[in-house]
């Protein structure tokens, strides 16, 4: 037993330092831990320091991606097709009265003016809708739809001489714009302007008279078809509110409706106020007794893509007349693969 004491002691020797090395190394690894977690949150940087961001240490990368990004609060910019059967899941105002859509045909044709509302730098949407309204035009039967961009004058800061320029090209090019002599606005008189400038524009060559939005996709063969069997004169036709004036996304008036309103004096009480109420409101004041309110709450409807209760409608048909709120260009790629397949 004796002879193996010796081994004892180096044993116990290098059982110590080893104890202290690893000690040593814990106590260095944790105060270089304490060291980088009592620092600062990082800063964000910008585009311009992205040269700079590699230089700093991994745990500001980790600190960094823990950071949740706020989610996008606007619209998508890619859209799928928009739902589309043969039959809308309700009747139509015609159906409502046993008159089937091909039987719309045996009425007399219509001509129909349609004032789009736009506002001055809305350049690709025009032509957008412009591009599809000239096909729309040279398929029509019999109908005729005719159709102008309606515009106020640009705020004095927005009307630059570069985008008068660009408005005045725009114009000389397809002679479609019509400036009224107001301040561009939607709720404070333009409705008046409009109302009264289309009276004396369209005269006694069209039937009725139309107020739509840049937003909304018109089908002009499936409205005057849908117009020809109602009244030529006292006509408002349209979506119904609960309220009972017709929407804004088109708003229909026989044009001795227009040259009534465009008879009358502008008064601003009645006509301050949102464009498609105040109308509604102004033909119950002025021409309650004859005026002839017809629905269409089934085929004029708002995009099937945005789920709102709001003038909505699960999916589109061959016999839809509007289809609403198509506010960006990638909005109506599905409206021109259903209604303009070629």
């Amino acid at each position: 037993m004796a002879s193996h004491r010796p081994l004892i002691f180096p044993l116990i020797i290098i059982c110590f330092l080893t104890v202290t090395f690893f000690y040593l190394e814990y106590n260095s690894l944790e105060d270089n831990s304490n060291a980088l977690t009592s620092k600062k949150e990082p800063i964000l940087f910008s585009s311009s320091d992205a040269n700079n961001a590699s230089q700093l240490n991994s745990t500001t990368f980790k600190k960094v991606s823990k950071q949740t990004p706020k989610k996008s609060t606007s619209r998508p910019k890619q859209y799928g097709p928009i739902p589309f059967r043969e039959k809308m899941e309700c009747d139509g105002y015609h159906e409502k009265k046993g008159i089937s859509f091909q039987q719309l045909w045996n009425w007399p044709p219509v001509r129909v003016f349609i004032g789009i509302w736009t506002v001055a730098d809305r350049f690709e949407i025009r032509n957008l809708i412009r591009t599809l309204n000239f096909k729309q035009k040279q398929s029509l039967i019999l109908d005729k739809v005719d159709f102008k961009f309606i515009l106020g004058i640009p705020p004095p800061d927005d009307y630059t001489p570069e985008l008068k320029s660009l408005l005045t090209i725009e114009n000389n090019t397809y002679g479609d714009l019509i400036m009224l002599d107001i301040e561009e606005n939607m709720n404070n008189g333009k409705a008046y302007f409009y109302w009264k400038w289309v009276a004396g524009y369209t005269d006694t060559q069209y039937n009725y008279v139309v107020k739509a939005d840049d937003d909304a996709f018109v089908h002009f063969q499936n409205l005057a078809l849908n117009l020809r069997p109602l009244p030529r004169e006292h006509l408002y036709y349209g979506l119904e509110s609960p309220d009972h004036f017709i929407f804004g996304e088109l708003e229909v008036l026989s044009v001795d409706h227009a040259r009534m309103i465009a008879s009358s004096p502008y008064n601003q009480t009645e006509w301050n106020g949102n464009e498609d109420r105040f109308l509604g409101y102004w033909l119950m004041n002025h021409a309650n007794s004859t005026l002839i309110r017809i629905p269409e709450n089934c085929l004029i409807f708002n995009d099937p893509r945005i789920k709102r209760r709001f003038c909505w409608r699960p999916w589109a048909s061959p016999n839809s007349i509007v289809i609403h709120r198509l506010k960006e260009i990638p909005a109506w790629k599905s409206v021109i693969d259903l209604y303009f397949p070629d």
